[in-house]
């Protein structure tokens, strides 16, 4: 049964617009020599018409329209018809953004994603198509070019042989000949050589070689003969020198007017590059890429399928104790003890195997993040240095797309909030262009992604006003720093009295919390006034298959996924105070509220009044809360199972099941329900 046309078309769209992405980011870099430049704005435009193609294929109209003017701008664009500008780098991003939602809208029919004003872009598209274009000038002809050669040029080769001679460079013919069996390899290594110092405008392959008597003597059936068509500020000998031993000849065309090269002009009888057809040449039929693509759908039942192995892998493991403690270690329970550690330590790598084909680097993300944050910077009218690092590190792709929103809210927010003017950065001794650094890194089985800026810090006595005035805060209450700060992930918590296009409507801080704590992770903010805030975020690698803190809660065991565990304490009664009615204990200079998890769950506790007290640590986004237990029993690797839909919502704070190695079944913690209890008691009287 044929695959849907859609299925076909997702990951190549998904795969192009990527690739258009990170194009986009490298233009806006600058400092690029001119033939990186043409590269990429070459690579804009394939990518744009393959995009076209395909969208046309499926019978996907808005796509195909949609291609075809980003088509048109890249073709004006990399002919010297336009010159590329903050402008028209924008309207770029802009319709690869578009394309983005429509080919979102094609993966996810159910979803209500907004539709895209094709008929806005397309005005835009035209407008920036109507002004003036650059005149090509004399022909190639009376600049000395022979007419053998401009006959076998493409319209696009030509114009980059036009660039070359504008940009006072020389124009150099390299014949080649290479072996039939290796000319590939040849072929490549040679034209990379020269690329190093110049630009390879067109490859042509000879065909024949009738017409090469060189002083190697004659020719030779075996071989096959290319000319290299190259612009360089090289002289002569550099670019013959690079050219290598399969050079047969370099022969200087002509040159630019500012060129600091030894002017020659071809004279008639300089022999000119042989024009054959453009025509690839044969090469071996082999693919180029050893890259399967495989549908996250497959990746997630087979580590589906993982977790059910590594639960009857804990089971194994038990039974083999069972038997060790039985029968001692010798015999048989030896033999079985061996085969589960073996049995281990090759499921192990056969999920971190699992996990890593799920994972993708950050840089993607990153260059969308750094380019939507250079438009914004020309919004607001603020100058923005902003900083990469770690952007090799790999994460979870369902994480990667998933946390999209949530970091270009916080960059968002940074470059509105945070940063000063450049008039109020120099009357604070700053540097006019505010900093914003972008850092990721691995940090034991999870990932760290930090947003830093230089800025004016937050405004904590803002934030409380703001806090009291909604409600949120009692006003004859002091609250830490921490406090605080856990205000701005409330939903419409907004500090901004002026609603803009970039932030003052209420949303931001609470959607971060939300896409955060889905995924188990972690949300740390330190400020400093005058000198900026960090948002640090900590994420797990996997969902799938969890490590977990087995805790003993009466006669109960509860899992807590360690993703979400802070760190553990034990603490004697004395320490536990009440504000307002509510449990709670000082850590750090910071209010930490409790949880006694006996109460929550009605668990018959083991001692009516313990004389130490066991506190779990937990926190997602910003928030922070201390479970009371009764004891730790240890970490664990757990499945999580749904508790099915008749248990559902009966008690809050369960987010599944899951069985242990000795066959009993517990319940699954949930973080996000169990901060929202907290929180809720301890919202002020009338709430």
């Amino acid at each position: 049964m044929n695959r849907p046309l859609s299925e076909e078309f997702l990951p190549e769209a998904e795969e192009l617009l990527e690739h258009m992405e990170a194009d986009l980011q490298e233009l806006g870099r600058g400092g690029q020599p001119p033939e990186r430049v043409a590269d990429r704005l070459n690579a804009l435009f394939r990518s744009a018409h393959s995009l076209k193609g395909m969208a046309g294929m499926a019978g996907l109209t808005e796509i195909t329209q949609l291609s075809h003017e980003l088509e048109e701008l890249m073709d004006h664009l990399r002919m010297g018809r336009l010159s590329l500008d903050g402008a028209l780098s924008d309207l770029i991003g802009d319709g690869i953004a578009l394309l983005r939602r429509l080919v979102a809208a094609v993966a996810h029919p159910e979803s209500s994603i907004a539709p895209v004003d094709l008929a806005g872009y397309t005005s835009l598209v035209k407008q920036s198509l109507a002004k003036p274009t650059r005149e090509e000038g004399v022909s190639l002809e009376a600049l000395g070019i022979p007419p053998a050669l401009t006959v076998a040029l493409t319209t696009y080769e030509e114009h980059r042989l036009r660039e070359n001679l504008r940009l006072g460079r020389t124009l150099y013919a390299i014949r080649l000949r290479f072996g039939l069996d290796n000319f590939d390899q040849e072929l490549g290594r040679v034209s990379s050589r020269v690329q190093e110092i110049g630009e390879l405008i067109t490859t042509v392959p000879r065909m024949t070689a009738s017409d090469e008597s060189d002083a190697a003597g004659g020719t030779d059936s075996g071989t096959i003969g290319f000319d290299l068509i190259v612009g360089s500020d090289r002289p002569l000998a550099d670019v013959t020198e690079r050219a290598g031993p399969s050079a047969l000849k370099t022969t200087l065309l002509c040159s630019g007017p500012s060129s600091h090269t030894a002017v020659r002009t071809a004279q008639p009888g300089d022999a000119a590059p042989s024009v054959a057809p453009h025509a690839e040449p044969v090469a071996s039929l082999r693919s180029l890429s050893d890259t399967v693509r495989v549908e996250i759908r497959h990746l997630d039942h087979l580590l589906n399928v993982m977790g059910e192995l590594v639960l009857q892998k804990s089971v194994l493991h038990q039974l083999a104790k069972e038997f060790l403690e039985r029968d001692g270690s010798t015999g048989l329970a030896g033999g079985l003890l061996k085969t589960v550690q073996i049995i281990e330590h090759r499921l192990s790598e056969l999920q971190e195997g699992l996990v890593e084909a799920r994972m993708v680097p950050l840089t993607q993300l990153f260059d969308r993040l750094v380019r939507a944050a250079g438009k914004l910077s020309r919004e607001l009218g603020k100058e923005v240095d902003l900083r990469m690092s770690g952007e090799e590190t790999r994460l979870d792709k369902t994480m990667v797309e998933a946390i999209a929103d949530p970091l270009l809210h916080l960059i968002r927010n940074a470059m509105d909030h945070g940063l000063e003017t450049p008039m109020e950065r120099q009357a604070a001794g700053k540097p006019a262009a505010g900093q914003i650094t972008l850092r990721a890194k691995p940090q034991g089985n999870g990932v760290v992604i930090e947003i830093a800026d230089d800025g004016r810090g937050i405004d904590l006595a803002r934030v409380r006003e703001t806090a009291v005035r909604k409600g949120l805060a009692d006003p004859a209450k002091s609250y830490d720093e921490a406090s605080l700060i856990s205000f701005l992930f409330q939903p419409g918590f907004s500090t901004s009295e002026q609603v803009s296009e970039v932030s003052g409507r209420g949303v931001g801080l609470d959607v971060v919390a939300k896409n955060i704590a889905a995924f188990n992770g972690l949300v740390d903010v330190a400020t400093q006034p005058g000198k900026g805030t960090t948002f640090t975020i900590t994420l797990p690698i996997t969902l799938v298959i969890v490590r977990a803190l087995v805790v003993q809660v009466g006669a109960d065991l509860f899992a807590v996924p360690l993703s979400s565990v802070t760190e553990t304490l034990l603490i004697g009664p004395t320490h536990i105070r009440t504000i307002d009615g509510a449990e709670a204990m000082e850590l750090r200079n910071r209010t930490l509220p409790l949880l006694r998890l006996a109460e929550h769950f009605a668990c018959a506790p083991l001692s009516s009044n313990p004389d130490e007290l066991y506190v779990v640590v937990v926190g997602l986004a910003e928030n922070r809360l201390g479970l009371v237990v009764d004891a730790i029993e240890g970490q664990q690797e757990i499945v999580i199972k749904s508790v099915g839909e008749l248990l559902k919502g009966m008690t809050a704070g369960i987010a599944g099941a899951t069985e242990l190695g000795n066959r009993r079944m517990i319940l699954v913690l949930d973080i996000p329900a169990l901060l929202d209890e907290a929180a809720r008691l301890a919202m002020p009287s009338g709430r």
